[in-house]
C-alpha cells in the first residue's frame, strides 16, 4: 500500500468518525422551525414539548431607551434574533448602543416546569418571567461606565402555575458593535432543553479535543523534523481555533475561568480569528514560496498586525466598531491564499487542489455563519458552522503534511540504509589491501607460508559469502565469528602462530542479526596496537545485560595510551586507517550505542559497545 494511501485511509476515518459522532449527538432533536412570534405572541398549545424545542423568533413587543416591567402602551415590535441598529421607531433610529425592553407572550399546553437557553445577548439583560425576577447577566444600565457586559451561557428552567406565560427581557448594550438579542433563544422542557445543552457541551468538547490533539502532533513533527515552521504555523492554527471553540455557542470558557471578564473575552475571541488568519497566510507561503507574491504577502501580514495591535490596545468598541472590518480583512486573507493555490494548480504543485478545496470548505461555513447571524438563514444548528469549516480545512492541511512525512521517514530510512552500507564498504577494501599487502610481503619470506595466508584468505571468501553490502546489511553473529576466526588464522601465518583468540557465546546468541563486519576491525585494532614480542590473548565474550547484549573484546596486549585511544575514536591516526571510527559510526546509525574503550599500559585494552538482543534470528535458530 502506498503512503498517499495510508494518508487517505487516516484522513477518511477521521472524517466519518466526525460525521457520525454528529449524527449520533444530533439524532432524535427536532425543533420547530414554522412556528413564529405575532405581535409579541406564540400560541403553543399544541406543541409536543416532551420531544420538540421551540426557538422564540418572530416579532416581539419591543420598547427601546426604557426598562419596563409594566404599562406597555403604545407597543412597537421587533424582530428577533436581530441586532437593534438602525430598529426604526416612530420615525427616529435606533443607535448601536442603548437599551430597551423586550415582552413576548406564550400559550403552553399545560403548566409545569420549562426551559429557556439563551445565548449571549449584548450585553447585559434581566429576565424576568410573570412579574418574577429570574436571573440577571452582568448588570443592566443606561450608560457605559455602569454597565457590566457578560458573555455567559444560561440554561433557565422555572416552573409556571398558568398556561400563559409573559417573558421580560430588560437589555443594554454600551460595549459590543451589536444590541439586543443577536441570537435564537430556545424554548421547551426543562429535560428536553439541558439534553440539547449537554449535547452541545459535548460537541463542543469534541472538537477542541480533536484540535488538541492535531495540535499536539504538529508540535511533535516541529520537534521531529528539525523545528520546520511549517508545523508550528498550524499549531497556531490549532490553537487560536480551540481558543475560538471555547467562547463561541456553549462557552466552555467560563468553566475554566469562571470570572473571566467580558472585555478579556472580547478580545480573545478576535485574536483567535486573527491567529487563524496570520498562520493560514504562513503556511500557504512555507508550502508554496515561489507562487506566493512577495509584495502581497508582506502587504495583508502589516494589515494583519496593525488589526491585530488594536485588538490588544484598544476596547472593543474600537476594534470591534463594525464586522465590515474584519470581515473584510477575512475575505483579503482568503482570497490572497486561493489565489496562490490556483497558481499552484497551474503549475501541477503538490496537493495544492486539497488545500484549495479545503479553504473552499472553510469560506463556506463563514458565509453560512454570516447569514444566520444577519438573519438571512435561521438553522438553529448552524451558529458555529466556522469551526466545522476550521477543522475540515485543517484536516486536508494534516493530510498533505502526513504524506509529506511519511515520504521523509522511507527517505530517512533509505539514506540510513544506504550510510550504513557505505560504512561497510569502506571496511570491506581496507580488509582485502592490509590482507593481500601482508601475503605480498610473505612472498620473498615464505612461499610456504604464502600459500597457507592464501589458503585462508579463500576461507574467509568462503564465510563472506553473504557479504554484499548492496543488499545486506545485517548477518549472524555466528557468521562474524567464523570470520574473525579466518582472519586470526591469516594473522597468525604472519606472526608465526602468537595470537590466541579465544570465543566466550552462548550458542542462543549465535542467531543474533549484527551488522557486517562489526567485530573484525576491533579484534585488528587489538594485533595492532597490542601485540607483544611473546603473542597476545584477544578474547570475544557476549553476556546478557538488561534487555541489550554486551560485546567485549579485550586482549592482554601492551595497552593504548589516552591520545591513542583519543585518534583511534577520530581517525587522526593514519595507520588505523577506517577501522573503530568506522565501527563507531554504524554502531551509532543502527543501535544509537558508543564504543566504550578502557585500557592500561602493559596490562591490555577492552573495548565494548551494546546491541538490542534481537528475538527475531537469522538463519531459523
Amino acid at each position: 500500500m502506498h503512503n498517499k494511501d495510508i494518508a487517505k485511509i487516516i484522513l477518511a476515518i477521521i472524517l466519518t468518525a466526525i460525521f457520525l459522532i454528529y449524527l449520533r449527538l444530533f439524532n432524535g432533536i427536532s425543533y420547530e422551525k414554522d412556528i413564529k412570534a405575532n405581535l409579541g405572541y406564540m400560541d403553543l398549545s399544541s406543541a409536543d414539548f416532551d420531544n420538540d424545542i421551540i426557538i422564540l423568533q418572530g416579532k416581539w413587543e419591543f420598547y427601546p431607551y426604557e426598562f419596563r416591567t409594566s404599562n406597555f402602551e403604545p407597543i412597537n415590535y421587533i424582530d428577533v434574533p436581530n441586532q437593534w441598529n438602525n430598529y426604526t421607531y416612530n420615525g427616529r433610529k435606533m443607535n448601536t448602543y442603548g437599551c430597551g425592553t423586550y415582552r413576548l407572550r406564550l400559550k403552553v399546553p399545560e403548566k409545569g416546569l420549562y426551559c429557556l437557553k439563551i445565548n449571549f445577548i449584548s450585553s447585559a439583560y434581566k429576565l424576568i418571567i410573570n412579574n418574577e425576577k429570574i436571573i440577571v447577566n452582568g448588570a443592566v444600565n443606561n450608560s457605559y461606565v455602569n454597565e457590566i457586559p457578560s458573555w455567559k451561557l444560561r440554561v433557565v428552567p422555572f416552573y409556571t402555575q398558568s398556561k400563559d406565560i409573559e417573558i421580560i427581557i430588560q437589555v443594554s448594550n454600551y460595549h459590543h458593535n451589536k444590541g439586543g438579542i443577536i441570537n435564537n433563544i430556545v424554548f421547551g422542557r426543562f429535560n428536553v432543553v439541558d439534553n440539547i445543552a449537554s449535547i452541545n457541551m459535548i460537541k463542543s468538547a469534541l472538537i477542541i479535543g480533536v484540535f488538541a490533539g492535531l495540535g499536539f502532533y504538529l508540535l511533535l513533527l516541529y520537534k521531529l523534523e528539525s523545528r520546520k515552521y511549517t508545523y508550528m504555523y498550524l499549531a497556531l492554527f490549532c490553537i487560536s481555533s480551540i481558543i475560538l471553540e471555547s467562547i463561541l455557542d456553549v462557552n466552555i470558557i467560563y468553566y475554566v475561568f469562571k470570572n473571566i471578564s467580558f472585555n478579556v473575552i472580547s478580545k480573545l475571541e478576535y485574536l483567535s480569528y486573527m491567529g487563524i488568519n496570520i498562520s493560514l497566510q504562513l503556511f500557504i507561503k512555507s508550502i508554496y514560496p515561489n507562487e506566493s507574491n512577495r509584495s502581497s504577502f508582506i502587504l495583508i501580514n502589516l494589515i494583519n498586525f496593525i488589526y491585530l495591535g488594536l485588538i490588544i490596545l484598544t476596547p472593543i468598541k474600537i476594534f470591534g466598531y463594525s464586522d465590515v472590518i474584519y470581515m473584510t480583512i477575512l475575505i483579503v486573507n482568503c482570497l490572497a491564499a486561493m489565489i496562490t493555490l490556483v497558481k499552484s494548480i497551474f503549475k501541477k504543485r503538490k496537493f495544492a487542489w486539497l488545500l484549495l478545496i479545503g479553504i473552499a470548505g472553510m469560506i463556506f461555513t463563514t458565509i453560512v455563519d454570516i447569514l444566520y447571524t444577519n438573519n438571512y438563514v435561521n438553522i438553529y444548528f448552524s451558529s458555529s458552522n466556522y469551526i466545522l469549516g476550521l477543522l475540515f480545512f485543517l484536516l486536508c492541511e494534516i493530510y498533505v503534511l502526513s504524506v509529506d512525512v511519511i515520504d521523509a521517514f522511507k527517505s530517512s530510512n533509505k539514506a540510513k540504509d544506504m550510510e550504513i552500507a557505505f560504512l561497510q564498504a569502506q571496511i570491506a577494501p581496507h580488509f582485502f589491501f592490509n590482507t593481500l599487502n601482508n601475503i605480498y610481503c610473505l612472498m620473498d619470506e615464505s612461499v610456504s607460508k604464502s600459500k597457507d595466508l592464501i589458503l585462508h584468505f579463500c576461507d574467509f571468501l568462503r564465510v563472506k559469502h553473504k557479504f554484499d553490502y548492496r543488499r545486506n546489511v545485517f548477518y549472524s553473529l555466528r557468521e562474524e565469528i567464523d570470520l574473525i576466526k579466518s582472519y586470526v588464522k591469516i594473522e597468525n601465518t604472519r606472526f608465526n602462530d602468537s595470537i590466541n583468540l579465544t570465543v566466550d557465546i552462548k550458542e542462543e546468541y549465535m542467531s543474533t542479526p549484527i551488522p557486517q563486519l562489526l567485530i573484525q576491525p576491533i579484534v585488528e585494532n587489538s594485533i595492532k596496537h597490542g601485540l607483544n614480542s611473546y603473542g597476545i590473548t584477544i578474547n570475544i565474550k557476549v553476556s546478557k545485560k538488561d534487555n541489550n547484549l554486551e560485546i567485549i573484546v579485550s586482549d592482554n596486549g601492551k595497552g593504548i595510551g589516552k591520545e591513542v585511544i583519543s585518534q583511534l575514536l577520530h581517525n587522526r591516526d593514519s595507520i588505523s586507517g577506517v577501522g573503530l571510527k568506522n565501527v563507531s559510526f554504524r554502531l551509532m546509525k543502527c543501535y544509537q550505542s558508543k564504543l566504550k574503550i578502557v585500557s592500561k599500559l602493559s596490562y591490555g585494552t577492552s573495548i565494548s559497545f551494546e546491541i538490542p538482543e534481537n528475538k527475531y534470528k537469522i538463519g531459523g535458530e
